[in-house]
């Protein structure tokens, strides 16, 4: 060992004799700091370089001490006693669970020193990422070709970048085989498809959390993206499709729907016929997708769907702003492909509106037929409930029901005109009011 090592004189070719000593083996590091520590200022000096001699050896394979004290090394390969997962290239450490607060999320090492452990933060190196569990992985061999850490990237090889996709690959294959070695494939069944194990799950049901249906028409009230959990309700074990059942279904990539005019009709249709949808996934080998009574959720939308009002269902028609109107008993929605169902309730159906005789409502299907949003994007209450009382008026008009009429239009002046009675006459030149007093 070298009593008095000093660095200019090496560097300046000078011999350095070397003795034997009584000290233990081993290498000590005496520092010195002479400015606060980054991202430690807040707290004492001593504290401030104990967490960041931590965050340094926390993967090293070696023991670290601190004054005399054993410096935590929670990811090192000696130290870890849970699921690890051998490559050729590399060791992974598994743990299965991610604790976003505990900000120690798919560390790496080489040579037992931290490469990073974000992934987008620029210089770091990339993280597995794998939904359900956090991987420490520590790169081996001599085939990595590795910048040094205060380099702007790590590496610029597009061959390193693929080799680090096919080994984060490798390990979630692996952690996979673990899960279904161990009876977990059911429990951890949508984490299984986020790893790219497809084929580990396709002998197993689909949760029933990922079915549900359209529960009320979209369009009614006013549909609004920011209550949508209010129209999507999940299906019983019962109502879940199966191999065996042969019934329809509507495979979706989310339950996030944004109906608009030109395909509310659809919508209302996948609710009046009570169709099970699916969140799916991109896995086309998967029987859910081979089955005949699986469709996409777009596809479904093209689709030819037409509405009839039986002669004898008919009650009498008009129009609104332009849309036609159809007040009836019932009618039938034919969807090609579904076939054919009996409707009685209220729908915008290609551009006509199919209103159910009945007590009048504080709402009809108008908010997809006509625009109700400011200038700021902000739904327009004012203007909806100005159209829904046009709308039922004209409703009131078709059935003749003038009397209904002049009550909503009077409504607010009922207390001032208790007792009294009118006549009222209309022509082309207006409406003419006229008291009767003695109640003749």
């Amino acid at each position: 060992m070298a009593r008095d090592f000093r660095k200019d004189r090496i560097l300046a070719g000078e011999p350095v004799s070397f003795e034997r000593c009584e000290e233990e083996p081993g290498t000590t590091v005496t520092v010195h700091l002479k400015k606060p520590l980054a991202g430690f200022a807040h707290l004492d000096a001593r504290i401030r370089f104990q967490r960041l001699l931590e965050e340094q050896v926390c993967g090293f394979p070696v023991p670290v001490y601190l004054n005399g004290q054993p410096v935590a090394r929670p990811y090192a390969l000696d130290v870890w006693d849970g699921l690890k997962c051998a490559f050729p290239e590399g060791i992974a450490l598994v743990h299965f669970g991610r604790d976003v607060d505990a900000g120690r999320l798919d560390m790496t090492f080489y040579q037992g020193l931290p490469l990073g452990n974000d992934g987008y933060r620029q210089g770091a190196w990339p993280s597995v990422r794998a939904a359900g569990i956090t991987v420490y992985l520590h790169l081996i061999g001599s085939g990595w070709r590795i910048k040094a850490p205060d380099r702007i990237c790590l590496y610029d090889s597009q061959e390193v970048s693929d080799k680090v996709s096919d080994l984060h690959r490798a390990i979630k294959r692996a952690v996979g085989e673990h899960v279904l070695r161990i009876g977990g494939g059911e429990e951890r069944f949508d984490q299984l498809i986020e790893w790219g194990c497809f084929d580990l799950i396709r002998e197993y049901p689909i949760p029933p959390g990922r079915w549900a249906r359209i529960e009320a028409p979209l369009h009614l009230p006013h549909y609004e993206g920011d209550h949508q959990e209010e129209y999507i309700s999940r299906l019983s074990p019962r109502e879940i499709p199966t191999r065996e059942s042969g019934g329809r279904f509507l495979l979706a990539d989310s339950f996030c729907f944004y109906p608009g005019e030109e395909n509310i009709g659809h919508y209302f249709a996948a609710y009046a016929l009570g169709l099970p949808m699916l969140h799916a996934w991109q896995d086309p080998e998967h029987w859910i997708w081979s089955h005949p009574g699986a469709e996409t959720f777009e596809h479904f939308l093209t689709r030819r769907l037409k509405a009839v009002v039986r002669p004898e269902d008919k009650i009498t028609e008009g129009e609104w702003r332009g849309h036609p109107i159809v007040i009836c008993k019932a009618y039938d929605l034919q969807v090609e492909g579904y076939g054919r169902e009996r409707i009685e309730e209220n729908g915008y159906l290609n551009g006509t509106f199919y209103i159910i005789d009945g007590p009048y409502r504080d709402y009809y299907p108008i908010d997809h037929a006509e625009s109700f949003e400011t200038e700021t994007e902000d739904f327009d209450h004012c203007g909806y409930e100005l159209a829904i009382s046009e709308f039922r008026s004209q409703l009131a008009i078709l059935l003749k029901d003038y009397g209904r009429l002049i009550e909503w239009a009077l409504e607010k002046y009922a207390r001032p005109l208790r007792g009294l009675k009118f006549i009222v006459d209309a022509d082309e030149s207006g409406i003419v009011a006229r008291e009767v007093a003695d109640g003749r």
